[in-house]
């Protein structure tokens, strides 16, 4: 049975409905099922009616007219056929529409939309919103399923990123469809409570701006995980301390930066500012990737590549080794420190100069683990105070730097006595692969404390 063509049914809406009506018995059985929606596709294929369902109070202005359109039966249809047909018109609707314009037309339509547990499913899934097993979700009620939906908003189906940053709820999740989203205003996130910003597919964000020093994200308070996002930046402004990044990670008061009692993590007091990235890329054509000053960022399966300064940068304001942690792992820091491009911000005579490090540490801990630090143009890995500085580093591939590729604290100075540097070259592969596998269950907290005391491994001497 083939779907007829049609200027008021579209073909996405039609499509469903061929896939979805159930094939006869025999050449002389018609089910009740198959007839309603044989009748459904034939008034609506066949009808010369508006071309679109996306507005249903629309219809509510025509029906004035000589000649309405024929939207009375798609209403009987509504409130009569079974719900796992109706769950289809629903569906090519959306939810928003459903929600907003449905509920307008008439009382019985708001019922409709109370009842129909398939299509709060199928809205859900359709935007990306059930949960990985979602087997037993048609088995939800409709209750459920609709706080599923509103608890995790979709970018942009139902609202722009900064409204979504205002109205997810306590540990929701942001959906990002795919494409490129561009911004020209920094994204600034301080929330208490921890949330995630998840891209479907190809989601690209990018801000291009002509203020000074402004990054895409400003991580100010509470915890963000961002998965599956490819991030660019581009701004005025040469302050690669103050904002010049694509995500910036800072305190509103670097007095909310603690030390933790036991060495590790997080500490007492007002929590930090904390980022997580997983699969996401970095990079910033006027900055750095990444600087986390008095907070914590935490890098897997990521990538910082390309940035005209630092790819990540640590600080802590002088609040020692414990007020800034990054930990990097699985990933690459590659193609960094290439320089401000010309033709950008030349008319301002402002430009961020060649030469920087793939990770820079000023004062505070970076916990580098099995990732690619490669080809930055100034030090792969390094860290420069002499005290409340901490660098680990276990099983990277680092090269290519220029001119060097680790380079550690002073010899004999309080930071140097609490780096570490740990490689392939004078280990024991499967000594290491071992280790690296008894990380892959922990949490960031518990990977820094076991990588930095881990037993059975030669250290590297460095001797600059």
């Amino acid at each position: 049975m083939s779907s007829p063509s049609s200027n008021f049914l579209p073909q996405s809406l039609a499509q469903s409905l061929e896939e979805a009506t159930p094939s006869s018995k025999s050449d002389d059985y018609e089910s009740p099922l198959t007839s309603t929606f044989r009748l459904l596709r034939k008034r609506l294929c066949c009808s010369s009616s508006p071309s679109s369902l996306s507005s249903l109070s629309s219809y509510a202005s025509a029906a004035s007219s000589p000649f309405p359109p024929p939207f009375p039966l798609l209403g009987i249809f509504l409130l009569t056929a079974p719900d796992a047909v109706t769950a289809y018109v629903l569906r090519f609707l959306g939810a928003k529409e459903c929600g907003e314009n449905l509920g307008l037309t008439s009382k019985k339509y708001q019922e409709v939309m109370k009842t129909n547990v398939h299509a709060w499913w199928m809205f859900n899934r359709d935007a990306n919103k059930l949960p990985f097993d979602s087997s037993t979700a048609p088995m939800r009620t409709v209750s459920s399923l609709r706080t599923l939906y509103i608890s995790n908003p979709s970018v942009p189906l139902d609202m722009s990123l900064p409204t979504a940053l205002l109205h997810v709820p306590p540990n929701g999740t942001i959906t990002i469809s795919p494409g490129h989203h561009n911004f020209s205003k920094t994204l600034t996130l301080a929330r208490n409570s921890p949330f995630t910003i998840m891209g479907q597919d190809e989601c690209t964000l990018e801000i291009v701006t002509e203020e000074s020093d402004k990054p895409l994200f400003n991580v100010r308070r509470g915890e963000v995980t961002f998965v599956n996002l490819n991030m660019k930046h581009s701004s005025r402004g040469t302050n690669i301390w103050g904002g010049q990044a694509c995500v910036h990670v800072k305190p509103l008061s670097c007095s909310s930066a603690v030390s933790p009692s036991h060495g590790f993590g997080h500490g007492h007091g007002k929590p930090r500012p904390r980022a997580i990235f997983t699969d996401c890329n970095l990079t910033s054509s006027t900055g750095r990737g990444l600087v986390v000053i008095a907070g914590e960022g935490y890098l897997s399966s990521s990538t910082v590549s390309g940035c005209a300064a630092t790819g990540v940068y640590v600080g802590s304001n002088g609040h020692g080794a414990e007020a800034a942690v990054v930990g990097i792992k699985d990933s690459e820091i590659s193609g960094n420190g290439v320089g401000h491009h010309p033709s950008l911000n030349n008319q301002f005579g402002e430009y961020v100069n060649r030469g920087h490090s793939g990770v820079y540490v000023q004062d505070g801990s970076a916990y580098v683990i099995d990732s690619n630090v490669s080809y930055n143009t100034f030090t792969g890995i390094s860290g420069s105070a002499q005290d409340g500085c901490r660098i680990v580093s276990f099983a990277n591939t680092v090269s290519g730097n220029e001119p060097n590729q680790t380079q550690l604290p002073q010899l004999g100075s309080p930071s140097r006595n609490i780096c570490r540097v740990v490689s392939y070259e004078n280990n024991d592969r499967n000594v290491i692969q071992r280790i690296l596998e008894d990380m892959e269950e922990m949490e960031w907290d518990e990977i820094m404390e076991y990588v930095f005391n881990v037993e059975g491994v030669e250290e590297m001497e460095l001797f600059e």
